[in-house]
């Protein structure tokens, strides 16, 4: 009954013309279908490369995988529905231990990879997984009417998440150093986190203290020996007033005493030949106290003399110490610490859904 009712809409037997009409609109339609599909995959391919998702479909039904859903920061312009992509979500403990350096830190880290249509290695290698230590909004569940990209196979298996955690550990291990700085003379290292203009710094404030310490220490050791040379500097300037002043008596007494010889010869006094005596020896004073003056004034210049010499000798020395405690010359190492292998904990692993809106010129994240 049911053929004969199909049947009775046929015109009947179909001629060569009715049948080569009918398969030229076939032909057509297939080449018409294969070229669409050929852009399709094309479309595909540039969307796994450049990120956008690939065509949206309901939300898969997951069992044994945990899900997170990253919260929008902003709302899609106009209509335009929101769109999830899978990404990996992981939460893991970072331990930095250094005696050396007296470093023993635990660091929290959040790490987020996206997931291609087709997983061929390790997400975490991929170009756009980040790995941060700010905290990461997550919504209680998708927004209404969102669809979600293509999932991976392998994102729908469980026991797929333990080994991409433990790939997260390995490659946290090789690219989560952190940079110290050190200075070895006088010893001080940079804490984790520190800038070099901060440890810059702290290693100039504490350069001036030790620079004034050793200035200070300086002092305490050439002050004796100045206050020495000072000491006989001024007793030798007093030997030269004392021999000054003795000189200039001397040449009194001989004046005098030459007064008195040629008044006596002039008066007809005797004993002039007495007087000569006495005014030769007078005039041998004072040639004595003129010698004796001119070399303690010889010793005063040589004492000023080193006094100006220790000077000069104190001056290098403060000059070298505030060259050796001069920050901008101060050579500073690098220094890279891994965290310890052994420690990383790779606490929380999850499937994380990330909001997308489609404009005109591709995909756009809203979680950004």
């Amino acid at each position: 009954l049911h053929t004969r009712w199909v049947m009775s809409y046929l015109r009947g037997p179909m001629t060569r013309q009715q049948i080569e009409l009918v398969m030229r609109e076939g032909r057509e339609r297939a080449a018409t279908s294969g070229a669409a599909g050929v852009r399709r995959a094309v479309a595909a391919a540039a969307e796994r490369t450049s990120g956008p998702a690939a065509a949206a479909t309901t939300r898969p039904v997951l069992a044994g995988v945990e899900e997170r859903f990253q919260a929008a920061r902003r709302a899609p312009t106009g209509a335009t529905a929101v769109t999830y992509k899978p990404a990996l979500w992981a939460k893991a403990a970072l331990h930095y231990v250094s005696a050396r350096d007296g470093i023993d830190e635990w660091r929290q880290v959040q790490a987020i990879a996206p997931l291609l249509s087709r997983i061929d290695s390790n997400p975490w290698d991929d170009d756009g997984a980040i790995v941060t230590a700010e905290p990461i909004d997550f919504a209680a569940g998708p927004d209404d009417g969102a669809t979600f990209a293509e999932l991976p196979t392998a994102a729908a298996q469980a026991k797929a998440y333990q080994g991409w955690a433990r790939a997260l550990a390995d490659q946290l291990y090789r690219s989560r150093q952190i940079e110290l700085l050190q200075c070895r003379k006088p010893k001080l290292g940079s804490t984790p986190g520190e800038s070099e203009g901060d440890f810059r710094a702290r290693l100039t404030l504490l350069l001036r203290e030790e620079r004034d310490l050793a200035l200070a220490k300086l002092q305490q050791k050439y002050e004796p020996k100045l206050r020495r040379l000072q000491e006989r500097r001024r007793n030798a300037e007093q030997v030269v007033e004392q021999q000054r002043a003795q000189r200039s008596s001397a040449g009194l007494s001989a004046v005098l005493n030459a007064g008195v010889s040629i008044l006596g010869s002039l008066f007809g006094r005797r004993r002039t030949s007495t007087g000569v005596t006495r005014a030769v020896r007078d005039a041998s004073r004072v040639g004595r106290e003129h010698g004796d003056v001119k070399r303690a004034q010889e010793d005063v210049a040589a004492l000023l003399q080193q006094e100006k010499e220790l000077d000069a000798e104190f001056a290098a020395d403060a000059d070298a110490v505030r060259a050796a405690h001069d920050p901008l010359t101060i050579e500073l190492v690098r220094k890279e610490l891994l965290p310890r292998k052994s420690d990383i904990d790779v606490g929380e692993i999850a499937l994380l859904w990330t909001p997308w809106a489609a404009q005109a010129g591709g995909d756009v994240p809203l979680a950004d």
